[in-house]
């Protein structure tokens, strides 16, 4: 059987929206079937993948002082029913600030200027072989940059998970909202051009 990589945001969990989304979409297959990479701040707390690695927005924060994004490897821990392993993430991640188009810009540069893409991943992707991407992607620009830079580099297709609408959304508001619609848009033009196949929830 071939091997999925998940890029997600979030990993397989009971307690979380996606996560759940996830694991029942997934629910047929072995734990040798799939591996997941993802990055929130959270810990999954189902076995279903041979193995995790996240990369967090802060790991890509601290490399521009530390000079290296120290992603990792994550057990699974049955126990955990938080969606953010530290209680300080939570504060950051949901502070409504973040949903500003100039900050949501920031972080897309954030990462886009990182080397994201380290040794220890490269080298956690030769271990786990996977055949192809199963990716669900949102508003963060990044995130498409992310998965296509895997697919290129590993030569496997992707296939698209869409559950939202980010792509279709009129252009109005102030000069940052605007201009980062129009980027996005382009981003997923670009993403979706190579893009295997489209799977959705509704017509």
């Amino acid at each position: 059987m071939p091997k999925v990589l998940i890029i997600s945001h979030t990993p397989l969990t009971t307690y979380e929206s996606m996560g759940k989304t996830f694991s029942t979409l997934f629910a047929s297959f072995s734990r040798d079937e799939i591996c997941q990479l993802y990055i929130y701040p959270t810990v999954p707390n189902v076995d279903k993948c041979s193995s995790y690695f996240r990369i967090t927005d802060k790991d890509v924060l601290r490399s521009y002082y530390k000079f290296k994004v120290n992603g990792e490897e994550v057990k699974p821990d049955t126990s955990q029913s938080q969606m953010f392993e530290q209680s300080e993430d939570e504060q950051l991640y949901r502070n409504p600030k973040n949903k500003k188009s100039t900050v949501m810009l920031a972080r897309d540069l954030m990462w886009k200027c990182s080397r994201w893409y380290t040794k220890e991943l490269r080298s956690w992707l030769d271990k786990q072989k996977p055949d192809c991407i199963f990716a669900a992607p949102g508003t963060a620009m990044f995130f498409y940059d992310i998965v296509m830079k895997v697919s290129r580099e590993r030569n496997i297709p992707v296939i698209s998970y869409l559950c939202d609408e980010y792509y279709f959304v009129e252009e109005t508001g102030t000069f940052w909202r605007r201009k980062r619609l129009k980027l996005l848009k382009k981003k997923i033009e670009q993403y979706m051009g190579p893009t295997a196949l489209v799977i959705t929830i509704c017509d």
